[in-house]
């Protein structure tokens, strides 16, 4: 780069990282699911919408208006624990 911006090492958040490390995706969309909620956290692998319907089965999907409503959605579920915890 310049000496103006230098490289900077990258830092994540905590909910960044604690995303990584349970393989949550998030999605948007026009509603996939429950009441047609714009924003989906998926736990888990997502190639096809048969895997997010089996992953939906087994508590591992959050719905929401936010990404914030649809992670806590599926804190919710209790599969997976808060970030802060």
């Amino acid at each position: 780069m310049s000496d103006l911006f230098p490289d900077l090492a990258e830092h994540k958040s905590p909910r960044l990282l604690w995303m990584e490390e349970n393989g949550i995706s998030m999605v948007f969309s026009d509603g996939l699911s429950r009441e047609e909620k714009p924003w989906s956290a998926i736990r888990g692998k997502m190639d096809s919408l048969d895997e997010i319907a089996a992953r939906e089965l087994e508590g591992n999907v959050g719905y929401g208006e936010t990404e914030e409503q649809a992670l806590l959605d599926l804190i919710a579920q209790g599969n997976v624990k808060h970030w802060n915890l």
